[in-house]
């Protein structure tokens, strides 16, 4: 088997071939590293003999990279490469993928199963540290799969070997077509910025190779979907530092190295067969035929670029006889417009001449007035069609209004008596809601009189409760003078009795009543003055509570305003001198209960609280002539029960 992979195919002899078999269950570990070391060795074949041969494929597809004119490092297959093609072809086998599938989403697989995943996950640490060094430069990750088929007639070793070549030459040297239209099989080979590649072999399944389309031809032996998955990186496109990481020792130890010995060596060894003549060549031969093939693609590629160039003279020239074509039919359609402009001019100054018009702007005159002419001809007929059409308006409007006055008067008759309804409806609803609305103005009306009234009662009994606290205070202009209560009181020592004798005259004891000893009132000053003492006032007994008064032991009546003090006169009459201040209180009385009814809380009037100073003087005045009538005195003695 070649090492080298120029163009060409490999014819196949069953009856010379004797490497090993191959067994039905497939390649053992040991043939799938014989494969992968020839098909490295004719990978990087096609990389150098284009670029020595055929250097504007391999420019163009590196001529972003960096490495234009610039020679490709070998390739290597090592243990690094080999884990990711074992790993490619577990995941293909796994989702059952077939020969006609990359290892990619787009064929069924999930993202973290795809050739890029498996090969960043085992490059992703070597990209850190590269990324690392070369901090501020772009480190870019270069990685491809390409994919044929391998299939044997004969189940041996050579046979499997023979197809694989064949395969990889229509999948490399078939998709170099010409410059600017090159495969994408030998794009991902040319790549300058690879530099391993793992190689795997799939064994496919029977319904896989069963498929339309899959290029089994011979389904007896088992068949191979073959991947290469390129990985390399291109730092920064700089050619020089790109080679220098790839001459690194980072991409793993090389595991087909023995299997290429071992092939090179075969290759020089001859079997001695009786009969035969053994030839071992020299290296002199060998340069001799390699120049003599060399001499052949010299002459082959001279006689293409001769082919070529006829070619290339061919099309220029038949495009300038287009052109020559092209410039001539463009004379002659100028010539025929040119002539036809001029037969055009002639036939109009004949017509000119036949009417009598000496010249064209005379005739151009004759056109403008006549053109003027018709437009007026044309604005009377607009103004006449636009008066008919007003006038047939009109006539429509008139006739649809009598139309309408008609249908509203059949309407009328009819919808009077639903309004009527209704109107009535409405009033009804509305004297009802008024007879509801009087029902509860009378109701709320009732409860505020009847809360009015409780109001009332209530404040009467406030205001009694009021006057009976101060019944027994009298005020004298700035003092306040305190009456005894009704209540009696224990005499605690301090204030002197006054004795009241019987009066003398029969009649007199029994219209002014009973005379009681009461205690001595005290007249209280405002904070400015000191209490000072004051005569006894006398006060009447009812005959009806005689009886329930013992004879000498009483206690003092409360001397209100309505308190009546007994007065005799000059005379010898008797007159009730708290007549007026009853009259006066009732009254008082009656001007806060009509204050109350009509809703507003007054502060009694001064008059009302206070005894007017000239008055009480009377009062006190009567007083004494009374005390003094009756000859009653002061008696020093204190009272002992």
């Amino acid at each position: 088997m070649p090492l080298d992979f120029q163009p060409g195919l490999l014819s196949y002899d069953a009856k010379n071939d004797h490497s090993e078999k191959v067994s039905a269950d497939g390649l053992t570990a040991d043939q799938v590293q014989v494969l992968r070391a020839l098909a490295l060795s004719w990978e990087n074949g096609f990389r150098n003999n284009v670029f020595q041969n055929y250097r504007e494929f391999y420019n163009v597809v590196n001529k972003n990279d960096g490495f234009v004119n610039v020679a490709p490092v070998d390739l290597v297959s090592t243990d690094f490469t080999d884990n990711i093609a074992n790993q490619v072809v577990a995941n293909r086998t796994k989702y059952n993928i077939d020969n006609n599938s990359h290892t990619v989403i787009s064929s069924g697989m999930p993202a973290e199963a795809t050739y890029t995943s498996v090969i960043n996950d085992a490059t992703k640490n070597l990209k850190k540290n590269l990324t690392s060094e070369f901090n501020g430069k772009t480190v870019y990750t270069d990685v491809n799969e390409n994919l044929t088929t391998m299939q044997a007639g004969t189940p041996t070793l050579l046979n499997y070997a023979i197809n694989l070549y064949n395969s990889m030459q229509g999948m490399y040297y078939g998709e170099l077509v010409n410059p600017t239209h090159i495969g994408g099989h030998a794009v991902n080979l040319l790549c300058a910025g690879v530099r391993t590649v793992g190689i795997g072999f799939q064994k496919l399944t029977d319904e896989m190779t069963a498929k339309n389309g899959s290029g089994v031809s011979d389904r007896k032996n088992p068949s191979y979907a073959v991947t290469f998955d390129h990985v390399g990186f291109n730092i920064d496109h700089d050619a020089n530092l790109t080679k220098e990481v790839q001459n690194r020792n980072v991409w793993g130890t090389s595991t087909v190295d023995a299997q290429l010995n071992t092939i090179k060596t075969a290759q020089y060894h001859v079997n001695k067969v009786p009969g035969t003549k053994t030839v071992t060549p020299t290296a002199t031969d060998v340069q001799k035929a390699t120049a003599s093939e060399q001499q052949k693609l010299a002459d082959v590629k001279a006689q293409a670029q001769q082919s070529l160039d006829a070619l290339a003279s061919a099309h220029q020239s038949s495009l300038n006889k287009l052109a020559q074509q092209y410039n001539d039919a463009k004379a002659q359609v100028k010539a025929n417009y040119d002539v036809a402009v001029t037969k055009a001019a002639s036939v109009r100054d004949a017509a000119l001449k036949a009417t009598g018009v000496v010249g064209l702007q005379a005739y151009k005159a004759q056109l403008d007035s006549a053109y003027q002419n018709l437009v007026k001809a044309d604005q009377v007929a607009a103004q006449k069609l636009a008066a008919d059409r007003d006038a047939k308006i009109a006539n429509i409007k008139k006739a649809e209004n009598v139309k309408l006055d008609a249908k509203i008067n059949e309407l009328v008759p009819s919808v009077d008596p639903q309004i009527k309804q209704l109107q009535d409806q409405h009033q009804a609803v509305i004297a009802h809601g008024d007879a509801v609305l009087a029902e509860l103005k009378a109701e709320n009306k009732a409860a505020y009189n009847k809360l009015a009234e409780q109001f009332n009662v209530q404040l009467a009994a406030i205001q009694r409760r009021e006057n009976a606290k101060r019944a027994n205070e009298v005020r004298l202009a700035n003092n306040t003078v305190v009456l005894p209560s009704a209540v009696k009181v224990a005499n605690d020592g301090n204030i002197d009795t006054v004795a009241f004798p019987t009066a003398s005259n029969p009649l007199q004891a029994e219209t002014t009543g009973r005379v009681q000893t009461v205690s001595a009132p005290s007249i209280v000053k405002t904070a400015t003055q000191t209490p000072i003492a004051v005569a006894p006032v006398v006060t009447t007994v009812n005959h009806a509570a005689e009886n329930a008064v013992k004879s000498n032991e009483s206690s003092a009546p409360v001397v209100t305003q309505t308190t009546a003090v007994a007065a005799t006169t000059n005379n010898g009459t008797q007159t009730s001198v708290a007549s007026t201040a009853d009259n006066k209180a009732t009254k008082a009385d009656n001007s806060e209960k009509s204050v109350v009814k009509a809703g507003t809380v007054a502060k009694k009037s001064e008059s009302s609280q206070k005894v007017d100073q000239s008055s009480m003087s009377i009062v006190a005045l009567a007083a004494t002539a009374l005390l003094g009538t009756l000859g009653i005195t002061y008696s020093s003695k204190k009272r002992h029960n």
